[in-house]
């Protein structure tokens, strides 16, 4: 029984199936005299200036071993075959060679009469119908790239595969999704705070946080390109790479890059932040720029002036503040005198005594106490999350009870339902800014407990730390520092010391050179140096954070102690040490 083929092949952007072609073609072959059980039907859907189209492949990988297989090959129009003339007419005559005729049915002809000679009408016709064919598509093709870059430009979407963290009104302008902005808010923060991303991918994975296409595309089967197999979308995890791909994307900072031009987008990440990040992928380490609020000595630092905390101030600017300063300088004009401290260089010194003092590092506790300690307050707090989230609800249904009260009322007060809904509503804006800071703590906690490194001695838990958990070691072994001006261009931080909870009686000393990060007077590197002392004959004495010692005996004993400790081969114990650049904690590039 002979047997006849159909070809047919709808483009991708055609948003149409191949269903009609197949139908007509069909029909075509009945009324030349054919049964259906001889038809056989080779489809696809992709373009037409697409080589690689497996279907058409098949057939012709058929035909080329055994020619005589099908009497005629069934194509609606010669477009269908292929978009490219040289392409296609290659196809007609290897077909044309082998004996095979091609029936187009949008002129009535085939490609080999009755005699088995090639048409050369039907072979005149189809260069015509070929060259038309790219013509009309490459037209096609320039009225669509227009009408996207003015869609582009009135910042709307071509597509429905718009980046994390965006969607679309029903206009198709690019608006924000409120939901993912906050996973994208926590990438870039987790980001800059010296997290990977591999160690944030996984975070969102143990977090089960929907990737674009889990919420997209659900249950359908996806092929990302042609060495993977087919997923299900639902099945799609976070990838370092897809982290990775979105610290990059300008459209979060309001850049919408489309083709060769820019346009504005709604911004979810601050430029300065994106600026940060990109710069930190150019770097080998992260863990030297501090991101907002994670500040290493938080609450640990005291006035001696005045006795009230010291703060961290950071304005993320070339030229702003960054410092660690008396919270009595809040005010204008209220100050106590007590100099600021550079953060970079206050936290810096505190790095490097650790890592030089064997004792401290003996004294840290385990990496698996911390991580079980992390472990617990991350469950706490996921059942706090739960209950606010539980609350919220609550609050909600009340105020659209409320509601549903006023309008069934026969005579509504409206004073007091005004009233009472912005009392609810209050509520409602309390309970959303708590859940936004809890689900932002447990991403902060999954993201160190992930990137922990159980095996890690001491010392290279502390080189491989984050900004965050360096915050939480040095709580382990700083009860408080007490901070003096001894207006010369030195500080004293007096830290007291503990191990493993006791206090030690005799405190670390360190004396900073806090003028050493500014220039001038010729000198144009900053320098981080600083004198440790654990023993002195004024040794500092407090009372209620205030020192009680003479500030003039500190200092004069100070300059005795750097006056030896300069001496070369002097005896003492006592030497200057500067912070090498591989230990400094620099705020950012300004610094370096």
């Amino acid at each position: 029984m002979d047997k006849v083929a159909i070809y047919a092949r709808v483009s991708t952007v055609d948003n149409q199936n191949y269903d009609r072609q197949v139908y007509e073609l069909t029909q075509e072959i009945i009324r030349q005299g054919y049964q259906k059980e001889q038809i056989e039907i080779f489809a696809e859907q992709l373009s037409g200036y697409q080589k690689d189209r497996p279907e058409l492949t098949r057939m012709l990988g058929e035909i080329e071993i055994e020619p005589n297989k099908y009497k005629t090959i069934f194509i609606t129009e010669i477009s269908r075959l292929g978009r490219n003339p040289s392409n296609t007419r290659e196809i007609i005559d290897k077909l044309i060679s082998q004996g095979v005729p091609v029936y187009i049915k949008s002129i009535g002809q085939a490609t080999i009469d009755d005699k088995g000679k090639r048409n050369v009408i039907v072979s005149i016709i189809l260069q015509v119908l070929m060259e038309f064919a790219d013509l009309e598509a490459q037209q096609m093709k320039d009225r669509m790239k227009s009408g996207k870059m003015k869609r582009a430009a009135d910042g709307k979407t071509s597509s429905s595969n718009l980046p994390y963290g965006y969607t679309s009104d029903d206009k198709g302008v690019i608006i924000i999704d409120d939901e993912e902005k906050e996973i994208i808010e926590q990438i870039f923060e987790m980001y800059s705070n010296g997290m990977g991303t591999r160690v944030i991918a996984n975070t969102l994975n143990q977090l089960n946080i929907p990737t674009k296409l889990n919420k997209s595309k659900g249950d359908k089967l996806m092929k990302f390109n042609k060495e993977t197999s087919l997923k299900i979308a639902d099945e799609i995890r976070w990838s370092d790479v897809v982290v990775g791909q979105i610290l990059k994307n300008t459209i979060y900072k309001g850049e919408r890059k489309y083709k060769d031009a820019t346009f504005s987008s709604p911004v979810i990440i601050s430029p300065e932040l994106f600026d940060q990040c990109n710069k930190l992928m150019t770097t080998k380490s992260t863990r030297n720029y501090l991101t907002t609020y994670d500040y290493l000595l938080k609450d640990l630092v005291r006035c001696g002036c005045c006795g009230r905390k010291y703060m961290g101030k950071y304005v993320n600017k070339p030229k702003g503040d960054k410092v660690y300063r008396c919270t009595s300088n809040i005010k204008a004009g209220e100050g106590c005198g007590n100099r600021s401290l550079n953060m970079s260089l206050f936290e810096s010194v505190i790095y490097d005594q650790v890592l030089l003092s064997p004792t401290l590092l003996s004294a840290l506790d385990n990496p698996n106490d911390l991580v079980n300690e992390l472990k617990i307050t991350l469950t706490n707090n996921k059942q706090l999350l739960k209950n606010e989230e539980d609350n919220l609800q609550g609050k909600e249904k009340q105020l659209e009870n409320l509601l549903r009260t006023l309008t069934m009322s026969k005579n509504p007060n409206f004073e007091l339902y005004s009233q009472m809904e912005g009392e609810i509503l209050g509520e409602i804006d309390l309970l959303k800014n708590k859940i936004k800071l809890l689900k932002k703590d447990i991403f902060q906690k999954t993201s160190t407990i992930e990137n922990f490194n159980i095996e890690a001695t001491s010392t290279e838990m502390i080189k491989n730390a984050s900004r965050g958990e360096l915050v939480n070691i040095f709580k382990q072994f700083i009860q408080q520092i007490y901070l003096n001006d001894l207006a010369n261009g030195w500080v004293l931080a007096d830290v007291v010391i503990k191990i493993r909870g006791v206090v030690l009686i005799r405190t670390l000393k360190l004396f900073i050179f806090a003028d050493g990060v500014r220039k001038f007077g010729g000198r144009n590197e900053k320098v981080y140096k600083y004198l440790p002392v654990t023993k002195m004959e004024n040794d500092p004495v407090y009372k209620e954070n205030i020192l009680l010692n003479d500030i003039k005996d500190i200092r004069e004993e100070f300059e005795n102690l750097k006056y030896l400790a300069e001496i070369p081969h002097t005896l003492t114990d006592v030497r200057l040490n500067n912070v090498e650049m591989k230990n400094r904690l620099f705020i950012n590039e300004f610094d370096l």
